[in-house]
Parts: C-alpha cells; structure tokens; sequence
C-alpha cells in the first residue's frame, strides 16, 4: 500500500534528520586535527539517530502518540507477498 511506504520513509527521515542536527551540533565549537571532525559527525550521527529511533520505539510501545517523535504515529503493516 501506497501509504504504508510513505508512513515508513517518513518515520526513516525523521530520526536520519534528528540525527544529522544533533550530531552536527554536538562538534560545532569543537576543535579537532584535520579529518577528526568529519569521523567524529559521522560517528555520531550514527549513535545518535539508532539511539533516537530505538528510544522512541520503546516508548511508543507504552504511549502511543509518542510515534509522533518519528514523524508520523501510524505504523506501516507488512502483508506477506505470496506469489
């Protein structure tokens, strides 16, 4: 279903453009060697939008309008394609 897919890449884009911001404004003002800063984000960003997603996830469970964390309180449905 068209919305399904939709509801999924939204709730992808919102924790990557969490992550993003949060880890790029955890090194501003942070002085590095060359190329520690661009590893540093990188690394980051990782961290922070896993840990973002995860922990809205968890909570969701319990509170479900906190899916709105993740752009979108509805989850996808997965139906298998049996061919």
């Amino acid at each position: 279903m068209v919305s399904d897919l939709i509801t999924s890449l939204i709730r992808t884009a919102v924790p990557t453009i969490v992550g993003a911001i949060v880890s790029y404004l955890t090194v501003v003002g942070i002085q590095t060697p060359h190329g520690v800063a661009e590893w540093l984000i990188s690394v980051l960003f990782f961290a922070f939008t896993l840990g973002y997603y995860a922990i809205v996830r968890l909570l969701e469970n319990k509170y479900p309008k906190i899916g709105w964390l993740l752009g979108n309180p509805a989850k996808p449905t997965y139906t298998e394609n049996i061919k």
